[in-house]
């Protein structure tokens, strides 16, 4: 089943590009261009990834990278004009999973979608609990810790 994306674009030309690029690329995808409908559509049915303008109408892209947030943990590419450094900067510290300005290169934009989904499905998939073991030695995955027949290892 090909993973979903929603999204969220309020200029129908830039959403429309983005939306029939990801499609080739084998991705499901929606496009919601408003901030209500952006809201439905996540709660009715939460993408694997969301791409997100800032600058919409009604609500705007941080109220809804926030809003998304409290759902569920999905990664959010915002993909946006505003240049600022305060801005990419503010993005990046509230959590956004990359920061794309426009203009943009689509075949860039579908890389980094593939990277940060990639990035996703490995956190999923890794247990806290998990760990690797070798011999007498056991490096536990959740907890960042190492130890050589059950004694813990100071490491670098």
């Amino acid at each position: 089943m090909p993973e979903r994306i929603l999204i969220v674009e309020d200029e129908n030309s830039v959403a429309e590009a983005v939306a029939y690029t990801l499609e080739c690329e084998g991705f499901e995808v929606e496009i919601a261009p408003d901030g209500r409908r952006a809201l439905e559509a996540f709660e009715a049915r939460p993408p694997a990834l969301v791409i997100l303008d800032l600058m919409l109408p009604g609500l705007s892209g941080w109220q809804l990278f926030n809003a998304f947030r409290r759902q569920a943990d999905v990664p959010v590419i915002m993909l946006t004009a505003r240049a600022a450094e305060a801005d990419r900067v503010a993005g990046l510290e509230m959590g956004a999973d990359d920061y794309v300005l426009k203009p943009f290169s689509m075949r860039e934009l579908v890389a980094r979608v593939r990277t940060v989904l990639r990035r996703s499905t490995r956190a999923e998939q890794q247990e806290p609990d998990d760990a690797l073991t070798a011999g007498d030695l056991r490096v536990d995955l959740g907890s960042h810790e190492v130890t050589l027949s059950g004694r813990p290892l100071s490491l670098s």
